[in-house]
């Protein structure tokens, strides 16, 4: 063989190998392009957060009253209020008339909006909207008179609704006498009863409604008797 045969096997030899190496190339299967994680939306983040916060708020609980003398006169208690408009209270400026009275904290958003709706709703049941309703706030800390005044506000609560603020130790002695218990918790909410009572003119317990709905029928009945002219 000459060596111009040589040269040109050579070269035809080289030339199918290119090909066999693209052929092969062209019949592997190519894996597509992977996409960079996406990160959560903010909408997903506050839907967690939200969640959260609903989940701790549900792990609030409503506690059971407790037995009460309804023989005792609630005004026989040594206490003193600040009221929503910044002016002391006692409870000489509710004594001679018919009182309704529960606990509630101005920062609450489940159990407390809807024990004053029910108070309404009492009120309403019994044909009287002037009958004096004495709100006393659970939460001596926070609810300064300006937070009362807000609270209010919130609930469009007439004049004869007040709001009260009353010490540590004076908390204490009406939620006792209430029968009401409560418990503040970590995040600075509370657990508590829901209790509306209602007070005769010398401040005796007449009747009183532990929970919201259908219980109210004895209070109503209380207030009509107490107001019959």
């Amino acid at each position: 063989m000459t060596f111009l045969q040589v040269l040109l096997v050579a070269s035809l030899s080289l030339l199918l190998t290119s090909c066999e190496k693209t052929d092969t190339a062209r019949s592997e299967p190519q894996e597509p392009p992977q996409a960079e994680p996406e990160s959560a939306p903010a909408e997903a983040h506050q839907h967690d957060h939200d969640a959260h916060s609903a989940h701790e708020h549900m792990d609030h609980k409503v506690l059971p009253a407790t037995p009460v003398d309804k023989g005792a006169s609630v005004y026989q208690l040594d206490v003193e209020f600040v009221a929503h408009d910044g002016e002391t209270r006692t409870w000489d400026d509710f004594k001679g008339k018919p009182l309704v009275i529960t606990m509630i904290y101005s920062s609450c958003t489940t159990a407390c909006p809807l024990i004053v709706q029910e108070v309404k709703n009492i009120l309403k049941d019994a044909d009287t909207t002037s009958l004096p309703v004495l709100l006393v706030s659970m939460d001596v800390d926070r609810d300064a008179p300006a937070a009362l005044a807000d609270m209010k506000t919130r609930h469009t609560l007439g004049d004869n609704w007040t709001l009260v603020q009353p010490t540590e130790n004076s908390v204490r002695e009406v939620a006792a006498a209430l029968g009401i218990r409560y418990r503040k918790l970590p995040d600075g909410e509370f657990n508590h009863s829901q209790v509306i009572t209602v007070l005769n003119n010398e401040g005796a317990i007449e009747a009183r409604a532990e929970g919201l709905g259908p219980q109210r029928a004895d209070v109503v009945e209380a207030i009509k008797n107490l107001t019959k002219e």
